[in-house]
């Protein structure tokens, strides 16, 4: 997946974001929602990593994020953002690779 559909999945799938077009998207209230660049924004990911139970260590090449309540379900990345992300949607969609 390109960064792109991993923030757009995050937004989607995690956030519960409807997408109008573009970067724009609107929650279950109306209120207009920008896409965040996920994957490249630790404020973001650490958020998100906060509010869904995600732990965060550095291995030899990068990090590995995973759930702390079944480290079975993790994402591996030279960047501990995009780990988090990958972390995130391994869990919402565990038969597909991400």
């Amino acid at each position: 997946m390109t960064n792109q559909e991993i923030n757009h999945a995050i937004a989607t799938e995690i956030n519960g974001w409807i997408h109008d077009e573009g970067i724009f998207y609107h929650d279950e209230n109306g209120n207009t929602c920008y896409l965040a660049d996920y994957c490249n924004s630790i404020p973001h990911s650490i958020d998100l990593a906060y509010a869904h139970g995600i732990g965060l260590k550095p291995v030899g090449d990068g990090w590995i994020a995973y759930q702390v309540a079944s480290e079975s379900v993790s994402g591996t990345d030279a960047l501990a953002s995009k780990a988090i992300c990958l972390c995130l949607l391994a869990d919402v969609t565990p038969s597909e690779s991400v």
